[in-house]
C-alpha cells in the first residue's frame, strides 16, 4: 500500500525531473560555478585596492573625462587626447590590478586569465590599440571627441562591472 503511493504518475515525474536536474547539474557544474562566481566578482580578485576604492576611483576618472570633455572647444585636441589616454591607461590599470605602463599584449593576455566579461573584455582592448594606433596620426578635435564618448562608455561599463562585486 505503501509502496502504490510512491509510484503514482506524479511522483514518477517527479524523481525523473529530479533526476534530469542532477545530471545537468553534476554535467556543467563547473562552467555554472564560474559563471556565479564571476557574477560576485567580475575582475577575479586581481587588484589590490578594495572594490569601493576602485569605484571611487572612477567616478573621478568620469568626472575628469567630462572635464576634458569641456575643455575640447578651447584647447589643442592633441593635449587633450594625450591626458586621456594617461587616464584611461592609469584606470584600466587600477581595475583590473595590471601595472600602469602595460603593452596592449600583456592587457590581452591578462584580460584572458580573468572572468571578464567578453564584450567588456572586446571594447577595452579595442579601445587601447585604438589609442595607440591614434597617437602616431594627427587628431582632429572631433577624433577626440568620440574618443572621450568611448571613455565614458567603458567607465560605466567598469562602473557596472564594480557594482556587481560591492
Amino acid at each position: 500500500m505503501f509502496l502504490s503511493g510512491l509510484l503514482t504518475p506524479a511522483a514518477l515525474i517527479f524523481a525523473t525531473g529530479m533526476l534530469i536536474i542532477i545530471l545537468i547539474f553534476n554535467l556543467y557544474s563547473r562552467q555554472i560555478f564560474e559563471y556565479l562566481s564571476m557574477m560576485k566578482n567580475p575582475f577575479n580578485g586581481k587588484s589590490q585596492d578594495s572594490a569601493k576604492d576602485i569605484y571611487s576611483f572612477l567616478s573621478v576618472a568620469a568626472e575628469r573625462v567630462s572635464k576634458l570633455e569641456s575643455r575640447l572647444m578651447s584647447e589643442n585636441s592633441e593635449h587633450l587626447f594625450n591626458e586621456l589616454a594617461l587616464l584611461m591607461r592609469a584606470t584600466t590599470a587600477r581595475v583590473l590590478g595590471v601595472p600602469s605602463s602595460f603593452t596592449l599584449e600583456y592587457l590581452e593576455k591578462h584580460i584572458r586569465a580573468i572572468n571578464l566579461d567578453p564584450r567588456a573584455r572586446a571594447e577595452m582592448l579595442i579601445f587601447h590599440r585604438d589609442l595607440l594606433l591614434l597617437r602616431e596620426i594627427h587628431l582632429t578635435k572631433r577624433d577626440v571627441s568620440v574618443l572621450m564618448l568611448r571613455s565614458k562608455r567603458l567607465l560605466r561599463i567598469f562602473s557596472i562591472l564594480m557594482r556587481v562585486t560591492r
